[in-house]
């Protein structure tokens, strides 16, 4: 069998020694946990012809130029019309592209060349999605890789769809030389939801290689703005074990992996879900007995407060978009004990997350609230 288990070792090394210098500077959280992310069998429609041809100068690690979402999404405190199609099973959102094409986990403790999205401390890879990132290349006998894109639907429900097609998993050199191809040939897609901001993984047909059953590492999941706990959603999965038995977790690599071989393949329509978070109200400085609850979540036309607080007093209410843009403010009245208030004229915003400030004097509370 290969020896893979010293390049193990040197990537947990990395991890934990990035982890722990970047701990400090990095507070924002990832509105998505692992508590949010599910695999389950769906449906897996290739796009065929629909859709949008994305252009790269190579199939072998290449960055596309900025594609269309075809509408807002939020993701880790910002909002998006726009993403970078990497080769290599992932995607930067936004119009900027990653640090380099070479963006992928090598297995070969000697490569220089490659960036391991998950163990960097560059600032262009931040905001990655992740359906298959390894280092991919044209699969076998089947004219070419292609990706494609396609918006479908109607708003404010619309599908973006971003497609793989026929590509492989590239056999290892250097000290990974002995792990060789697994999937001769292999098709995916990563789908972003209009205002749910829900994002899937769905995978499609598969051609197992005739090669020696090797393990391949591979980045599966979601990072935020760094590796830190709370920026990251990263699936786990055993050589052997089905594709719908993965699990999540919010931490970076360090011991459990994602890992494919030949003779596992994925049921067509292999789905990992990642949902956002839901909205709850976060304490900052606020004495014992004051508690704000936000209703419904996400919320339409309307959004309701139930408001407990030990004395009477106005409550000042500032909602920021998640740019931190201020969209709504008021001031309500609010008498000791519980209390109802409703936050005016929500109906126009955009789809979205949104940040709620509440404030009585010294006490303050944050709402992370969706509107739909």
């Amino acid at each position: 069998m290969p020896n893979h288990y010293a390049s193990s070792f040197s990537r947990l090394a990395l991890t934990l020694l990035l982890g722990g210098s970047s701990f400090a500077a990095q507070a924002q959280s990832l509105n998505y946990a692992a508590s949010g992310a599910t695999a389950f069998t769906g449906t897996y429609t290739d796009l065929g012809t629909t859709g949008t041809l994305i252009s790269t100068s190579s199939t072998d690690n290449a960055n596309s130029a900025a594609q269309a979402i075809g509408f807002t999404f939020a993701y880790n405190g910002s909002t998006f019309t726009q993403f970078v199609l990497n080769t290599n099973g992932v995607v930067r959102l936004g119009s900027a592209a990653p640090s380099t094409a070479l963006l992928y986990y090598d297995n070969n403790v000697n490569s220089t060349n490659n960036t391991d999205p998950l163990n960097t401390t560059s600032t262009a890879n931040v905001n990655l999605l992740m359906p298959f990132n390894f280092d991919l290349v044209s699969g076998a006998g089947t004219g070419g890789a292609e990706y494609r894109v396609a918006t479908t639907g109607t708003a404010p429900n619309r599908v973006c769809t971003v497609q793989w097609k026929n590509v492989s998993d590239k056999t290892g050199a250097g000290v990974d030389a002995p792990n060789v191809t697994q999937f001769a040939n292999f098709s995916f897609q990563l789908r972003l939801y209009e205002t749910s901001n829900r994002i899937e993984f769905v995978y499609g047909p598969v051609t197992p290689s005739s090669g020696a059953l090797s393990r391949r590492y591979i980045n599966v999941g979601l990072k935020g703005s760094s590796v830190n706990q709370g920026q990251l959603v990263l699936a786990t999965k055993l050589l052997s074990s089905s594709w719908n038995t993965t699990v999540f977790q919010d931490a970076n690599y360090t011991g459990s992996y994602y890992s494919v071989s030949n003779q596992t393949l994925p049921i067509l329509g292999s789905t990992y879900r990642f949902v956002p978070t839901v909205a709850t109200a976060t304490r900052n400085r606020a004495t014992d007995g004051f508690t704000v609850q936000a209703a419904p979540v996400p919320f339409g036309d309307h959004l309701t407060l139930a408001v407990q607080t030990p004395a009477a007093g106005p409550l000042a209410l500032t909602l920021r978009d998640a740019i931190g843009r201020v969209v709504r403010e008021t001031v309500a009245a609010a008498p000791a004990g519980g209390s109802s208030v409703a936050l005016p004229e929500t109906s126009g915003l955009p789809a979205g997350m949104y940040l709620l400030t509440v404030r009585q004097g010294s006490d303050t509370q944050v709402i992370r609230v969706a509107h739909e």
